[in-house]
């Protein structure tokens, strides 16, 4: 029968023959188990660090909803759930701010580049992104997807009153 070959800790580099193919046979359920306890407790470390930034997540929400009961230009904007950008007006092909106008999906526009639900929560801020993104020409986030006769002027009209 073949036999593994390789060296042993307990005296300095001594030949020895450690498994046969049936003593391997016979390790591996154990070393199988062993190796999905520890994926599984290294999931249970993953899921633990995903539920503490969730909590942050969390606290940093509540710190905003303290700041919309003082009132003033940072109240946030939870209304007109629609297609279009609040930077830019760009219309997408899904909602940015969901169909309620109250959860965003967190991606970019494609012509602003604004991530929906970080960078346009507030009427300041989304004011901020505008003349930012406008400053520096108003380019295209993704060039390839700017239509061939595009005019700024036209689709920025399309900005809902509430977001200008």
């Amino acid at each position: 029968m073949m036999k593994f070959t390789g060296f042993t800790s307990r005296s300095n580099f001594a030949y020895y023959e450690p498994y046969s193919w049936s003593e391997i046979f016979i390790l591996f359920p154990k070393v199988l188990i062993y190796s999905l306890v520890i994926s599984f407790l290294i999931s249970l470390y993953f899921i633990n660090i995903e539920r503490q930034f969730i909590k942050a997540d969390k606290l940093n929400q509540d710190k905003l909803s303290e700041k919309e009961k003082k009132g003033g230009n940072s109240k946030r904007i939870l209304s007109h759930g629609n297609y279009k950008c609040r930077i830019c007006g760009f219309h997408n092909d899904y909602f940015p701010w969901g169909e309620d106008g109250e959860k965003p999906n967190f991606e970019l526009c494609p012509c602003c580049g604004v991530q929906f639900g970080k960078e346009d929560v507030t009427l300041d801020s989304i004011r901020k992104y505008r003349q930012e993104w406008i400053r520096k020409g108003g380019s295209w986030f993704i060039k390839k997807n700017r239509p061939e006769n595009w005019d700024i002027n036209e689709q920025m009209k399309n900005i809902h009153e509430d977001f200008r």
